[in-house]
């Protein structure tokens, strides 16, 4: 089991973490309270730079960048036929320093999780964030994503997730902050049967600038893919969404809507 080590939890969100349960809280990059100890998964830093490199392939310098600075990734591992009822919240605050973050999440086959991430600034902080998700066959992950950013902080969020065979993939993110923002949610649909799903919610305000895209390739036939977003853009702010359903070819009896 991970060490844990002891700082001041900021007092605005204190009662969401006493409230949580089954959460991992990190604050400036360091596990500050992990009450996971009761579920049946993994938490280790591990080194899987070779599956990071077959599955987490990016042409984006900045996924890239954090890939090689995070040799050794935060893991998360739920083990085969292995069921978690519970939800599992991850709180990343960040309080006095801008910090790189990267997260590997791995669902071997058979297996279910509901992951709710939680990402969150109080200063005029640089946030690069990209979460790696492996999706085994017939497994199933909700997948829950909330950023509330201050105003003067600047972020990366990059989230991508590969699914086998018959996986079920379910993300919902809102974007509720007031900093700029560039985030992109990517589903790769490699397995035959595999159903992915993106739901977006955005909201922006006065001078703030979003970009926010959902990308769903079909690598694989008869697979499945939906991405719904949702944005009100108030005063003189700019919010952008791009939405992106790729069949490659001869992958037959694939749909993609938006």
């Amino acid at each position: 089991m991970m060490q844990t080590e002891t700082m001041t939890i900021p007092e605005a969100i204190t009662p969401l973490i006493e409230t949580l349960e089954h959460v991992l809280f990190i604050t400036d990059g360091v596990i500050t309270k992990n009450t996971l100890d009761s579920l049946p998964l993994t938490i280790e830093h591990t080194t899987d730079q070779a599956m990071i490199a077959a599955y987490f392939k990016s042409d984006n310098p900045i996924i890239t960048t954090n890939q090689q600075n995070h040799e050794v990734p935060l893991t998360l591992k739920v083990k085969k036929g292995t069921k978690i009822d519970q939800p599992v919240h991850i709180v990343y605050v960040h309080t006095k320093q801008s910090v790189s973050q990267n997260l590997l999440v791995k669902l071997e086959d058979n297996a279910s999780l509901t992951l709710n991430e939680y990402i969150m600034s109080f200063d005029a902080h640089t946030i690069d964030y990209v979460s790696q998700v492996f999706v085994g066959q017939n497994a199933q992950l909700n997948y829950h994503g909330l950023v509330n950013l201050n105003r003067e902080s600047l972020s990366s969020i990059n989230r991508l997730i590969y699914a086998n065979q018959a996986a079920n993939i379910k993300v919902k993110t809102a974007q509720l902050g007031h900093g700029n923002t560039q985030q992109d949610t990517r589903i790769d649909l490699y397995g035959k049967h595999a159903v992915g799903e993106i739901k977006t919610v955005a909201l922006t305000s006065k001078t703030q600038e979003a970009v926010i895209r959902s990308i769903i390739e079909h690598h694989a036939p008869a697979s499945e893919g939906l991405i719904e977003q949702y944005g009100v853009a108030a005063d003189e702010s700019f919010l952008m969404f791009e939405g992106i359903g790729k069949i490659h070819k001869g992958m037959r009896k694939s749909i993609a809507f938006q």
